[in-house]
C-alpha cells in the first residue's frame, strides 16, 4: 500500500475510533505520531515556498463539511490565501453557507508543524518528479461578517498533504486521489458565534471529513449516512446516487459567487 493512503487510512480509523467529534488534540498528536512520518520538524523549510494555492486547490464539489453534534451540513469555500510579511502565516478570505445562512468570512492560517513522509514511491519519483511528501499542520481562525446569532468565528487544526518536486517547486498532494480514503486539507475544530453563547463542533475537507463520526458510511469515498440526510445531506445523495437532475445542479452551482454583498 503507498504511503499516503495508508497513512490516510490510519486516520480514517482514529477518526472512527476518537471520543467524541472533537477530539482534534488527540487527532493531531496521530498525526505527528504516524511512523511513516519523519520525526524531524521541516517547518523552516517551508519558509520559502507559497502554499497558498494549497488551499484553494479542490474543487467545491469534494469540499464537504457539518456543523453541530447531528451533522447539520455546512459548505465551507476558502476564496483566496496569500502569504504574508510572516512566512508561515496565511491571510484567507472565503464564505460559508448551512442552509439558507450565508457568511463571508476573513482570517489567517498559521503553520505550526511540517513532517516529511521517509519514503517516497519510485513511480511517484519517475512519473511526476516527486523529491519529498509531506504534511503540514496549521492553526486557523475565520472571522465571519456581521454581528448576529449565526455570526461567529471557526478555529482550530488544519492538515494537509503537499509535495515537493525535483524543480523545487511546492503541490497539492492528490497524487494518491483515485485511491479510497483519498483526503486533504482536513479542518478540525468549532465554530463559536460573536456573542459566546453557542460553541459548535464544526469540521470540514477535501473528499472527506476529520473527526466525522457516523455521518461518513462509505467505503471508497465520501457517502452521508441516511439518518441525516434531513440535516443538509438529502441534495448530495440525490445527486450522485440517484443522478437527479435538479440536485445535481445544486452540488455543482457555484454558491459563494452569488452573493455579492
Amino acid at each position: 500500500m503507498r504511503v499516503l493512503s495508508a497513512f490516510l487510512l490510519i486516520l480514517g480509523v482514529f477518526g472512527s475510533l476518537a471520543s467524541g467529534q472533537s477530539d482534534v488534540a488527540g487527532w493531531k498528536s496521530s498525526l505527528l505520531a504516524e511512523p511513516t512520518l519523519s520525526k524531524v520538524e521541516a517547518k523552516t523549510e517551508l519558509r520559502k515556498f507559497d502554499l497558498s494555492g494549497v488551499w484553494t486547490a479542490a474543487e467545491n464539489t469534494t469540499i464537504f463539511g457539518f456543523i453541530g453534534k447531528n451533522y447539520r451540513r455546512i459548505r465551507i469555500k476558502i476564496i483566496s490565501a496569500e502569504k504574508t510579511a510572516d512566512p508561515f502565516v496565511y491571510n484567507v478570505t472565503g464564505a460559508s453557507l448551512v442552509g439558507d445562512t450565508f457568511r463571508r468570512f476573513k482570517g489567517t492560517i498559521a503553520i505550526t508543524n511540517a513532517r516529511m513522509f521517509k519514503v517516497v514511491e519510485p513511480e511517484f519519483a519517475k512519473e511526476a518528479k516527486v523529491k519529498k511528501r509531506g504534511i503540514v499542520l496549521a492553526n486557523y481562525n475565520f472571522i465571519e461578517e456581521g454581528t448576529g446569532s449565526h455570526s461567529g468565528t471557526f478555529s482550530g487544526t488544519a492538515f494537509s498533504a503537499v509535495y515537493i518536486d525535483t524543480a523545487g517547486k511546492l503541490h497539492y498532494d492528490e497524487l494518491e486521489g483515485f485511491a479510497d480514503g483519498f483526503s486533504n486539507n482536513q479542518f478540525a475544530g468549532e465554530w463559536r458565534s460573536k456573542d459566546g453563547k453557542v460553541t459548535l463542533v464544526c469540521n470540514w475537507g477535501d473528499s472527506r471529513i476529520p473527526l466525522s463520526g457516523d455521518l461518513d458510511i462509505g467505503d471508497g469515498e465520501f457517502s452521508p449516512n441516511p439518518k441525516y440526510f434531513k440535516n443538509g445531506w438529502q441534495s448530495y445523495h440525490d445527486a450522485y446516487v440517484n443522478q437527479n437532475a435538479a440536485a445535481l445542479k445544486e452540488e455543482q452551482r457555484e454558491w459563494w459567487k452569488e452573493r455579492k454583498n
